[in-house]
C-alpha cells in the first residue's frame, strides 16, 4: 500500500470536517467518554434520576455531576423534566439512536475496507 500524498490527507480530512454525521458521532462519543459521564448514562438506561440520586450513585460532588450533565445535555444525550422542585434526567432515546445508526454505518465502512 502506499503512502497518502499531504494533498490526499487534506482531502480526507476536509471530508470529515463536512460530514456532520461523523462530527457529530465523535462529539457524542467524546462526551460519553469520560468515565463519570459513562457512569451516568449507564444509569440513566435504567430510570431517570434527580442530580442528587446521582450524587449518591456515583459518590460525586452536585458541582461534579451538575458539569457532566451540562455536557451531556450540550450533545443532546439527556434532558432535564421538571418534577415540582426537582429536576429529572433522561436519556434522549432518539440521540442514541442515530448515534447506532451512525456507529454501524461507519463500522460497516471500515469492514468493507
Amino acid at each position: 500500500m502506499d503512502d497518502l500524498t499531504p494533498q490526499e490527507i487534506n482531502e480526507i480530512k476536509e471530508n470529515l470536517a463536512n460530514n456532520s454525521d461523523l462530527l457529530n458521532l465523535r462529539a457524542s462519543i467524546e462526551a460519553i467518554g469520560n468515565v463519570d459521564r459513562f457512569a451516568i448514562v449507564n444509569l440513566l438506561k435504567k430510570r431517570s434520576y434527580t442530580i442528587t440520586e446521582l450524587e449518591g450513585a456515583l459518590n460525586k460532588s452536585q458541582s461534579t455531576i451538575s458539569h457532566h450533565i451540562k455536557i451531556l445535555q450540550q450533545q443532546n444525550l439527556i434532558m432535564g423534566i421538571k418534577q415540582g422542585k426537582f429536576t429529572e434526567y433522561e436519556l434522549v432515546k432518539d440521540s442514541f439512536k442515530r448515534m447506532n445508526s451512525s456507529l454501524i454505518e461507519w463500522f460497516s465502512a471500515i469492514s468493507n475496507w
